[in-house]
């Protein structure tokens, strides 16, 4: 059995429902990513230092323990908020090479190579460490892709592109006659993915369904009496039936908008 931790910043513990911050970030929506920067949805105290899950730092999170065997499946699941430190930070290539490390059997002078341009992780872990947790990352992941593959699972890979820029330029700007600088496009290429990135996704769609089942369960359980809805689906032999839960986050319908749909109806019928 292998314990697989995902972790997610705990921002909540910085920004107060309802504060300026939660306010500004609300109209804000996300953070933006431009070819050349990023605009944040918080400020760079926050999304870059206190929320970010930066290596050799303890930080606050939200967390999700996972019990797995080697094919995948989930033994057991833990939810709540921790503390974590991260003990290295790698780049997916970084990643993709030290797990290539173990499928290759490279010369000790070619591993000694490669450990001079890999970040090291904190004492008391080692370069071992890193690659036997890397490795059976990989071997669970790839176990989950091929199940999901196999049950009719819809890939949304898509080409990525990356931007290559020249020197900043100058620019004037118009209002101020001031001199700014811009940084305009000299090139691009495609972004060349790597099982690393499947890694990632795998367990991110795992931490998802995980949250789902949790959120589901409990939702069924506070519903204090009120019978939730079935959904009943034609299989073709027989119906199946299933809990559904209807959850909305957004504002109430407009009542004008929903008596003008059923005007539309009754014109239509």
């Amino acid at each position: 059995l292998y314990e697989v931790g995902i972790h997610i910043a705990d921002v909540s513990y910085f920004v107060y429902p309802n504060s300026p911050l939660d306010k500004r970030a609300a109209d804000r929506t996300t953070s933006v990513y431009l070819v050349q920067k990023v605009i944040p949805m918080l400020p760079p105290i926050l999304s870059q230092h206190l929320c970010s899950l930066v290596p050799n730092e303890d930080r606050l999170a939200f967390s999700i323990l996972l019990t797995v065997k080697e094919n995948g499946e989930i033994i057991n699941e833990w939810f709540g908020r921790s503390v974590i430190r991260s003990r290295c930070r790698l780049t997916y290539d970084e990643a993709w090479s030290i797990i290539q490390t173990t499928q290759s059997n490279p010369t000790i002078e070619d591993k000694s190579r490669l450990l001079e341009f890999l970040p090291k992780p904190e004492a008391p872990f080692t370069f071992q460490d890193l690659q036997n947790c890397l490795s059976s990352l990989h071997l669970i992941a790839t176990n989950l892709r091929s199940h999901r593959i196999e049950n009719g699972a819809i890939s949304f890979d898509k080409l990525e592109l990356n931007f290559s820029f020249p020197k900043p330029l100058p620019v004037m700007e118009k209002h101020t006659n001031e001199c700014s600088t811009t940084l305009w496009p000299q090139g691009f290429s495609v972004k060349v993915r790597n099982p690393a990135h499947h890694l990632i996704e795998e367990w991110m769609i795992v931490a998802n369904q995980s949250v789902a089942r949790f959120l589901f369960g409990n939702f069924i359980k506070r519903l204090k009496g009120v019978q939730p809805f079935e959904i009943t689906v034609d299989t073709g032999n027989n119906n199946q039936k299933w809990l559904g839960a209807t959850l909305r986050n957004h504002s109430k319908p407009d009542r004008n908008r929903f008596s003008q749909l059923v005007i539309s109806k009754t014109l239509c019928s």
